[in-house]
C-alpha cells in the first residue's frame, strides 16, 4: 500500500526473496521500501552456493526448524530461508533434499540424521533456533559425523546477539561438563554464516539501551494509529 501512498518505508525485515529485488525506479514492486536490518535470504543463498560451487560439492541436505525465530521474527521464518536457498541451488542445478524437524519430533534428532543424511550427503545446512542447532550437533557428534572428516555443518543464524553465550554457543548451563565438552568438540564441524555484529563499547552500551517498548505503550500507540487521521511518514 506504501506504493500507492507514496509513503517510504524503512525497516529491520524484508528479508524474503522478493524484497532483495532491485528497487531503482517507480516501476519496480518495492521501490519505496529501504532495508535496514541483517543479510537478507537471497545473500545468504548466494553465499552458500558460491560455496559449494568452490568446493565442487553437489549434494546438499537442508535440515530446518520452520518456527526456528518464532520469537524474534514470526512465523515460517527458516522456511522462508530454505526456500530462498531452494530456489538457488534449483538455478545451479544442485542436488539437494529438505527436511523440517517438526516431522522428527516423535523420532528424535539423531534417528533423523541416521535416515535423512546417511552416506547420502556429506553437505548439511541447519536453519533453527540455537538450542535446536546443538541438539543437531549433539547428535551428529553421536553418529561419528563430526570425527569422520566427511561431513560439513553450515548454520545460518539469522539473528545473532550479545549475550555471554555468543561466543560459546555450545556451553548449555543446565548440562553436565562432559555434555558440553561433546558440544564443543561437535561445533568443530560446524560453519556459521551470519551478518557481523559490531563488537564494539558503542555498540554494546546501544544494545544494551535498546529495549521492548513496555505494553502500556505499544496500548497507546495502537489507540492513537486507529483514531488519527493522518498518516505517518517517514521521510
Amino acid at each position: 500500500m506504501v506504493k500507492f501512498w507514496n509513503t517510504p518505508l524503512l525497516t529491520v525485515g524484508a528479508l524474503t526473496h522478493d524484497f532483495s529485488q532491485k528497487k531503482t525506479s517507480c516501476d519496480d514492486e518495492y521501490h519505496m521500501l529501504t532495508r535496514v536490518g541483517s543479510l537478507g535470504f537471497r545473500d545468504v543463498a548466494l553465499f552458500l552456493v558460491s560455496v559449494m560451487d568452490h568446493y565442487s560439492w553437489r549434494r546438499v541436505m537442508l535440515v530446518y526448524d520452520k518456527d526456528g525465530y518464532r520469537r524474534v521474527s514470526g512465523e515460517h521464518t527458516c522456511k522462508l530461508m530454505m526456500e530462498a536457498l531452494v530456489k538457488r541451488l534449483k538455478q545451479h542445478n544442485l542436488q539437494f533434499r529438505a527436511f523440517d524437524t517438526e516431522k522428527a519430533a516423535n523420532q528424535g534428532v539423531k534417528e533423523h540424521l541416521r535416515r535423512e543424511v546417511g552416506n547420502d550427503f556429506s553437505v548439511v545446512v541447519v536453519c533453527a533456533n540455537p538450542s535446536t542447532v546443538r541438539e543437531i550437533m549433539l547428535a551428529a557428534e553421536e553418529l561419528n559425523m563430526v570425527d569422520s572428516g566427511e561431513y560439513v555443518f553450515f548454520n545460518i543464524e539469522l539473528f545473532s546477539s550479545m549475550d555471554r553465550n555468543r561466543f560459546k554457543p555450545w556451553h548449555a548451563d543446565e548440562d553436565p561438563a562432559e555434555r558440553n565438552e561433546r558440544a564443543r568438540k561437535a561445533y568443530s564441524a560446524l560453519l556459521t554464516v551470519t551478518a557481523r555484529t559490531p563488537d564494539n563499547e558503542v555498540y554494546r552500551n546501544f544494545s544494551t539501551e535498546v529495549s521492548p517498548v513496555p505494553p502500556r505503550r505499544r496500548t497507546a500507540d495502537a489507540q492513537w494509529a486507529q483514531t488519527t487521521k493522518k498518516r505517518p511518514k517517514l521521510i
